[in-house]
């Protein structure tokens, strides 16, 4: 359970075998279609192709961190990665109720190191998403412990 103030680590558990598969499998379209790298409009090509409904809550999902990932990357630096900078801003707007309940003043710095795997003082996308992952497996921890609260449906 998560308190106020705690920093989420990432142990890089969450790439499991089907997720490396996922991405195998849209870099081959994306090559496949001309496209020079895996994005937005790739990923949205890929859904679409897939069905000829709209895409579903999860695909839009899937796009919105992408596009929440895009809009802050590169303002300052390299378009694909978060610098400490763009990280804060990205935290402070996207993430402004989890950043404040952080009562360390250091809490972007803590958790910059926590996600930058490589160590080369930037977040790429995969040390971003264990950000959203992390923080989503604890409001569904959260979520459960409310449920538990609930009095039992007769």
């Amino acid at each position: 359970m998560m308190g106020k103030g705690t920093v989420l680590t990432h142990t890089g558990s969450w790439a499991a075998p089907a997720y490396k598969f996922s991405v195998k499998a849209l870099l081959w379209f994306c090559s496949a279609h001309h496209s020079p790298s895996p994005n937005t409009y790739c990923c949205l090509q890929l859904c679409k192709s897939q069905s000829l409904s709209m895409p579903s809550d999860l695909e839009r999902a899937m796009e919105s961190l992408i596009t929440v990932f895009h809009r802050y990357a590169g303002k300052e630096g390299s378009s694909v990665t978060l610098n400490r900078g763009e990280l804060k801003t990205l935290m402070e707007t996207e993430l402004p109720g989890f950043l404040k309940s952080q009562k360390d003043p250091a809490a972007v710095d803590n958790i910059m190191k926590s996600l930058d795997d490589n160590r080369d003082g930037e977040v790429d996308f995969q040390e971003f998403v264990s950000l959203v992952v992390g923080l989503s497996i604890a409001c569904e921890t959260c979520y459960q412990m409310h449920l538990k609260k609930l009095p039992a449906k007769k």
